[in-house]
C-alpha cells in the first residue's frame, strides 16, 4: 500500500516541515537512516547545515540527487560496467553526428547540432525511451498528417547508433531501471525536486511508493499562477498519495515572504506589501553599474551585521554577470563563492594552452592571433637564447609595418622585404642604426619559421597518448608554466574507450571541452571554495531554488533576460514531442511547458530572510541598446505599490531608485568599492560646495591628483594654458624651440605647415612628439585613400618617366601608350597586393578597375592639354627628401629651398610630383596629383595656411629650372572620377601679388611652433578623419570655445581668415 505523502507551502514553512520530518523519523532510533532527495547540489550542504542549526542531528542523514538515489538502489549492478565521463559522452555524440544523413545532411558534423542532439538523447533516455521504443513511437507518429517523417526517422536512426555504441557502458537510465525499492533504508524525503522531473525519476518514486516506502514530497505553493510549474508533477504524485497537507503561511512572516505571496496577482491596495525598507528596487544605467551597486549593497549589509556567507548575488543568465561580479567584487575586496568555479578555460594558463592548440590546428598563423599569444605567454630559456631575446612588443610593431596578415609564406616574404628595406635605408649615414633593426627583424623571421614548423608537426589520426605528447612538447617551449594543466589532461586517455585514435581536430575539441568544464581549484591547488561558510554566494537562479540567505541581490531582471524567452528544442518540436508521448512507452519532456520561471523567481524572493534587492540594467556595459524591466520586476513594484503601474512609469515609482549614468563615485563614502572611487567621492563633494579639506589632503598625499586638479582647472578656464598645448614654463619653451623645424639647418615640409594651420595640436603630436597611428593589417577591408594615392602617383611617375620628354601623351600614340600604362599599373598593383594593403579581394577588384579606368581618362585629358609644355621632371625633391624607392630625378637638390619672409629665412623640403616646361625654358608648370575629392574652396589660395603646397612648389620648381617664378604655374590635378579631373592652380604673378599674405602665414606658423603654441583648433569636418581623435578630449570643441577671447590665439585666428 502506498505511503506517499505531499506537503505544500511557502519556503519558510517547507523548511520547518522538513526539519520536523527528519526529527520525527528518528524518535525511536536517533541513528535511524533518513534519505533526502534534493533538487540540486547546493541543497546538500545547505540543508545539512540548516537542519543542524535547528538541532536536528545529521548522522545517517543522506542527501542525494535523483540519479545518485537510483545508483544506490541499483546496488552492484551500477558498477558492473565502465561509466563514461561527460567528455567521453560528448565525444561519442560528435561521432554519431558525423554520420548524420538524410534530413540532417546539411548540418552533419556541426558543433551546434552535436550539442542539440546530445541534449535530445538525454531527454529520450531519461524519458524512458530506449532505441527500439523510440523507433516504434516514431513510426506511429510519422503516419500523422503534417509529421516530418524524414526527420523523425533520421533521429530514430541516430539514437539507435548512439545506443548501440553505449551497450558496453553503464548509463544513468539503467540505474533507474535496475533500482530495487527493497534496498531503501528508512523514509525518503523529496525536497526541491519539481522542476523538469524526468519520466524515469517519476516512475522510481511511484515504484518506491507502491513498495510501501515512506515517501514524503515537499512542494512549493503560493496560490498564484506560479504554481503551474508544479501542477503536473503534483497531480501525478497526488494520484497515489495517501495524504496531501497544505501548510498555512505565517501571519507575521518576513516582508519578502509576504511580497512573494502577492507576485503575479492583480494588484490590490488592500494587499499592498509594506516591506519596511527590507526590499530595494534599482534601475541601473548599465550592467557594470548594476554590479557595482550589488557590491555596494553587500558592504551595507555587512555593516548591519550580515556576514558574507549569509548573502547571495543571483543572476538568471551567466553572461554578462558572472564575469562582472567576479571582477567587481574582487576589486572591492569582497570574498565570493562562485558556484560554477573559475574554469580552466578562463584562467591565463588555460587560455595560453588553448591558443597554442588553435594556432596549431588552424595553421594559417594569423598575425593578430600569433602576436596575442606571444604577448601573453612565457617561452623557455632555450627559445629566448636561440633567438637572441624575446621581444613581442617590438615584434608587434615589425609585423604591423611589414603588413603581415596570415600564412607562413607571407610571414617570411614580408619580413624579408621589411629587413631589406631597413638595410637599404641604413646606407644613409643618418640612418645607420636601421641595420640593427633589420637584424632584429631577421630574428623574428627565424623564430616564426621555427614556431610554424613546430606547430605543423602535430599528429594526424593518432592515439590519445601521442596527441598529449605533442602538446606537452610544444608547451615546454612556448607555454612554460602550464605543466599542472598538462598533467590534468592525462584524463583524456580515458576517451580511448570510445575512440582509440583521434584526429588532431577531435583532440583539440576534447581539450577545450575539458577546460570548459573543469574547475581550477584542484588542478592549480587554489583554496577550496566553501559554500555557506566563506564568501558571498554567486549563483544562478535555478541553483537558488529552496536556498535561503539573510540577504539576496537579484541581478538582471530585464525584459528577455529574466525571464528569458521560452525556446522549444530545435530538433524535436513541442508538437512532435506531444505526438511521440501519446503513442510511445515513454515521455519526452516539453521545453516550454510547464513554465518554471515565475516559481523560480518567487522562490528567489522568498530566499531573502531579511534583505532583498532587485535590479535591472537599462543597457549593457559599453553598449547602446536599451533594456526595459521585465514583467517580473513590474510585478514586484505593483505588489509594493498596491496598484497597477504602466511599464513607462516603473522607474518613477516611489519604491524604485534610478541610478543616473555618469556617476563615478559612491553617494556614501563608506560604501566606496575602491580607494579611487572613494577619492572621486571626495572630489565630487568638494565640487558641490562641501568642505574642500579632503581634496586638499589628496593634493598633498597624491601629487598626480594635485596635477589633475590643476589640469582640470586650466582645461576648463577661459584662458589658454599648458593643458591646452600652450608652452608656458621656460623649460617647455626651450624644449619646443630645440625641436622646432624652423631652427637653422633644418627644413620643413609644406604638409607639416598645412597640418599646423589645420590644428596645431595635431602638428604637436605628429611632428614634435613623433606619434604615429598604429595600423592593423587585419582590419584593411579596402585600399586606403593614402595608399590609393601612392599607387596612382607611382604608376604615373613610372609611365611618364618611361616615355621621356620626347614621347609625351598624344592621340596618335594612344594605343601603344595605354598598353604601357596598363603594364605599369599592373606591376605597381601587384607590389601592393604582395604587401597586403589592397584589402579584401572582391573589393580590391572593383577598386583596381576604377583606378585603371581613371588612368585611361587621365591620359585622354593629357592629350587635350599639351599647351607646349612637356613633362620632364618626376618626384623632384628638394631638401634631401628623395628616397622613395625610384630613381632620383636629375632636377632634385639636396639643399632645402630657402625663402625670406618677415626678416627670417625659411628652409623647405619636399617632393614635386611632376614638372613640365617648354623647350625654350621660358615657362613651366608644377603638377601635384590628388586622388580624392576636388578642392572645395576654388577661389581660395592659401585657405588660412591649409593650402601651401602650390606656392612653395612653385618657388622650388623655379629654382630647379632656373626660370623666374612669375613665368610659372602650380596646380592640383585631381586625377580621379571622385575628384572630377578638375584642376586648381596659382600663377607666379598671383603669388607675387599675394606675397604679404604668404609671408604672414609663414611667420604665424613659425612663431607658433617656436613659441610652443599648440592649442587645438577643432573642426568637425577635419576632426572626423584625424588620426589622433582617440587621444583628444571628446569635449574639445566646448573647451576651446571658452578660450576664443584669449589674445594669445589672435594671430592664429587672423591667419585662418587669410584666403
Amino acid at each position: 500500500m502506498s505511503r506517499l505523502r505531499i506537503v505544500t507551502g511557502a519556503l519558510p514553512e517547507l523548511e520547518d516541515a522538513l526539519a520536523e520530518a527528519v526529527a520525527g523519523a528518528r524518535q525511536d532510533d536517533p541513528l535511524a537512516p533518513v534519505t533526502v532527495v534534493v533538487g540540486h547540489v547546493l541543497l546538500r550542504p545547505y540543508l545539512r547545515r540548516t537542519l543542524a542549526a535547528r538541532g536536528v542531528p545529521q548522522i545517517n542523514v543522506g542527501y542525494v540527487r535523483p540519479h545518485e538515489l537510483a545508483q544506490q538502489l541499483a546496488g552492484a549492478r551500477a558498477f558492473e560496467r565502465t561509466r563514461l565521463t561527460p567528455g567521453a559522452e560528448r565525444l561519442l555524440v560528435r561521432e554519431v553526428v558525423d554520420g548524420a544523413g538524410g534530413y540532417f545532411q546539411a548540418v552533419a558534423g556541426r558543433e551546434g547540432f552535436a550539442d542539440a542532439l546530445g541534449r535530445l538523447f538525454r531527454d529520450l533516455e531519461m524519458g524512458a525511451f530506449d532505441s527500439g521504443g523510440f523507433r516504434s513511437a516514431v513510426e506511429r507518429a510519422s503516419s500523422d498528417p503534417g509529421a516530418n517523417a524524414e526527420k523523425l526517422r533520421e533521429l530514430a536512426r541516430l539514437y539507435g547508433v548512439y545506443h548501440q555504441r553505449l551497450e558496453r557502458f553503464a548509463r544513468a537510465a539503467d540505474d533507474f531501471r535496475d533500482a530495487d525499492p527493497a534496498r531503501l533504508e528508512g523514509p525518503l524525503l523529496v525536497y526541491g525536486v519539481w522542476a523538469n522531473v524526468r519520466e524515469l525519476e517519476a516512475r522510481l518514486l511511484e515504484r518506491l511508493a507502491a513498495a510501501g516506502a515512506g515517501v514524503t514530497i515537499f512542494l512549493p505553493a503560493s496560490d498564484s499562477g506560479a504554481d503551474d510549474a508544479v501542477a503536473p508533477f503534483r497531480a501525478r504524485m497526488a494520484a497515489i498519495a495517501v495524504e496531501t497537507r497544505d501548510l498555512p503561511a505565517a501571519v507575521d512572516g518576513a516582508p519578502t515572504t509576504r511580497l512573494a505571496a502577492q507576485l503575479f496577482r492583480e494588484p490590490d491596495a488592500s494587499r499592498r506589501v509594506d516591506t519596511g525598507g527590507a526590499v530595494e528596487l534599482e534601475s541601473a544605467p548599465d550592467t557594470l553599474r548594476e554590479v557595482w551597486e550589488a557590491a555596494r549593497a553587500c558592504l551595507r549589509w555587512a555593516r548591519e551585521g550580515i556576514r558574507a556567507h549569509e548573502m547571495a548575488v543571483v543572476y538568471r543568465n551567466r553572461e554578462p554577470y558572472r564575469a562582472l561580479v567576479d571582477e567587481v567584487f574582487k576589486e572591492a575586496g569582497i570574498e565570493t563563492y562562485l558556484h560554477d568555479g573559475r574554469l580552466l578555460s578562463t584562467h591565463p594558463l588555460g587560455r595560453r594552452l588553448l591558443a597554442l592548440l588553435d594556432l596549431a590546428l588552424d595553421g594559417a598563423l594569423h598575425r593578430a592571433e600569433v602576436m596575442a599569444f606571444l604577448t601573453e605567454t612565457r617561452v623557455s630559456k632555450e627559445v629566448r637564447d636561440a633567438h637572441g631575446g624575446f621581444r613581442p612588443s617590438e615584434w608587434e610593431a615589425f609585423t604591423r609595418e611589414a603588413g603581415v596578415v596570415e600564412g607562413t609564406e607571407q610571414w617570411a616574404a614580408r619580413l624579408t622585404s621589411l629587413a631589406a628595406q631597413k638595410r637599404d635605408e641604413s646606407r644613409d649615414e643618418r640612418f645607420e642604426w636601421l641595420a640593427d633593426v633589420a637584424d632584429r627583424v631577421d630574428v623574428l623571421r627565424a623564430f616564426i619559421r621555427e614556431f610554424a614548423a613546430d606547430l605543423a608537426a602535430h599528429p594526424g589520426e593518432a592515439p590519445w597518448d601521442e596527441h598529449l605528447a605533442f602538446l606537452r612538447s610544444i608547451a615546454s617551449k612556448y607555454a612554460v608554466g602550464t605543466e599542472p594543466l598538462l598533467d590534468a589532461l592525462n584524463d583524456l586517455k580515458t576517451l580511448a574507450a570510445v575512440r582509440p585514435t583521434a584526429s588532431f581536430e577531435v583532440f583539440c575539441r576534447a581539450v577545450r571541452d575539458d577546460f570548459e568544464s573543469r574547475d581550477t581549484t584542484r588542478v592549480l591547488n587554489e583554496p577550496v571554495r566553501q559554500f555557506g561558510r566563506r564568501g558571498v554566494a554567486v549563483i544562478d537562479a535555478s541553483s537558488l531554488r529552496h536556498l535561503r540567505f539573510r540577504a539576496v541581490y537579484m541581478l538582471g531582471v530585464a525584459e528577455r533576460a529574466w525571464p528569458p524567452p521560452l525556446r522549444p528544442d530545435p530538433l524535436l518540436l513541442e508538437h512532435e514531442r506531444r505526438a511521440l508521448n501519446a503513442v510511445g512507452d515513454g515521455a519526452v519532456p516539453l521545453r516550454t511547458q510547464p513554465d518554471n520561471e515565475p516559481l523560480t523567481f518567487q522562490l528567489g524572493v522568498q530566499a531573502a530572510r531579511e534583505r532583498l534587492a532587485i535590479s535591472f540594467a537599462r543597457a549593457d556595459a559599453g553598449g547602446s541598446g536599451r533594456h526595459l524591466p521585465s514583467y517580473f520586476f513590474r510585478s514586484v513594484v505593483e505588489a509594493i505599490e498596491g496598484t497597477p503601474v504602466p511599464f513607462d512609469d516603473l522607474e518613477a515609482a516611489g519604491c524604485v531608485r534610478r541610478l543616473n549614468a555618469g556617476r563615478l563615485w559612491a553617494e556614501d563614502p563608506r560604501y566606496a568599492l575602491s580607494t579611487a572611487e572613494y577619492d572621486r567621492g571626495l572630489v565630487h563633494a568638494a565640487l558641490e560646495g562641501e568642505t574642500r579639506a579632503p581634496v586638499a589632503a589628496l593634493e598633498v598625499s597624491t601629487p598626480g591628483f594635485a596635477r589633475a586638479v590643476v589640469a582640470r582647472r586650466g582645461r576648463w578656464s577661459a584662458s589658454l594654458s599648458a593643458f591646452d598645448g600652450v608652452m608656458e614654463q621656460d623649460a617647455a619653451l626651450q624644449a619646443a624651440a630645440r625641436v622646432s623645424a624652423f631652427q637653422p639647418g633644418r627644413g620643413v615640409s609644406p604638409s607639416a605647415l598645412e597640418m599646423y594651420a589645420t590644428c596645431p595640436y595635431r602638428y604637436f603630436l605628429r611632428y614634435t612628439l613623433r606619434v604615429e597611428p598604429a595600423e592593423e593589417p587585419e582590419t584593411i577591408d579596402r585600399i586606403s585613400p593614402l595608399e590609393r594615392g601612392s599607387l596612382v602617383h607611382a604608376i604615373l611617375e613610372r609611365f611618364l618617366r618611361d616615355l621621356g620628354r620626347d614621347d609625351p601623351p598624344r592621340q596618335e600614340r594612344r594605343a601603344d601608350h595605354l598598353r604601357r600604362l596598363m603594364a605599369a599599373a599592373r606591376d605597381e598593383e601587384r607590389m601592393r597586393e604582395e604587401r597586403g594593403v589592397t584589402g579584401r579581394p572582391m573589393i580590391w577588384e572593383m577598386d583596381r578597375l576604377q583606378v585603371e579606368a581613371d588612368l585611361v581618362r587621365w591620359y585622354d585629358m593629357e592629350t587635350d592639354d599639351a599647351g607646349g609644355l612637356r613633362p620632364g621632371g618626376f618626384e623632384v625633391s628638394f631638401g634631401a627628401t628623395h628616397g622613395n624607392g625610384g630613381p632620383r630625378d636629375t632636377l632634385s637638390r639636396d639643399e632645402p629651398l630657402e625663402l625670406r619672409a618677415g626678416g627670417r629665412t625659411f628652409a623647405f623640403r619636399g617632393r614635386i610630383d611632376r614638372l613640365d616646361w617648354d623647350d625654350a625654358r621660358t615657362s613651366f608648370r608644377v603638377i601635384d596629383y590628388k586622388t580624392g575629392s576636388s578642392y572645395s574652396k576654388q577661389n581660395s589660395v592659401f585657405d588660412g595656411g591649409r593650402a601651401l603646397q602650390l606656392p612653395i612648389y612653385l618657388h622650388a620648381a623655379s629654382r630647379a629650372l632656373d626660370i623666374e617664378p612669375d613665368r610659372g604655374v602650380s596646380e592640383y590635378f585631381f586625377v580621379s572620377t571622385k575628384g572630377g579631373f578638375k584642376r586648381k592652380s596659382i600663377t607666379g604673378r598671383q603669388l607675387d601679388d599675394l606675397r604679404e599674405d604668404f609671408e604672414t602665414v609663414l611667420e604665424t606658423i613659425a612663431d607658433g611652433v617656436d613659441g610652443g603654441m599648440f592649442a587645438p583648433s577643432p573642426d568637425q569636418s577635419t576632426c572626423r578623419y584625424c588620426d589622433f581623435k582617440d587621444v583628444c578630449d571628446v569635449r574639445i570643441e566646448r573647451i576651446m570655445r571658452r578660450k576664443t577671447a584669449d589674445p594669445r590665439g589672435s594671430s592664429f585666428r587672423a591667419m585662418r581668415e587669410i584666403e
